[in-house]
């Protein structure tokens, strides 16, 4: 990604997400099968997360691993919306 403050914002954003959906049992074979069918369904020039998604298993987990991670972004003075260009463009 270029620069520490962004490889550790996504890191966090991982763990943060990867916590939350152990606490709520939600299995990684749910989440690729949920992803897999996102991605071949997917309209040229939509840039969306599948975590975003209201219908992803993962969706509330999501949702607080890019709270978190906004908030840190902050902290470290990452400008979010460049970061956020970044990551989707992954």
């Amino acid at each position: 990604m270029g620069n520490w403050r962004s490889e550790a914002l996504l890191a966090v954003h991982e763990l943060v997400e990867y916590l939350q959906i152990t606490h709520e049992g939600i299995s990684i074979d749910e989440i690729d099968r949920f992803d897999i069918d996102f991605e071949s369904s997917r309209r040229e020039g939509d840039f969306s997360e599948p975590g975003n998604d209201p219908k992803a298993p993962y969706f509330k987990a999501h949702q607080v691993a890019t709270f978190v991670e906004a908030g840190l972004a902050m902290e470290l003075g990452v400008d979010w919306n460049e970061y956020d260009k970044k990551v989707c463009s992954l």
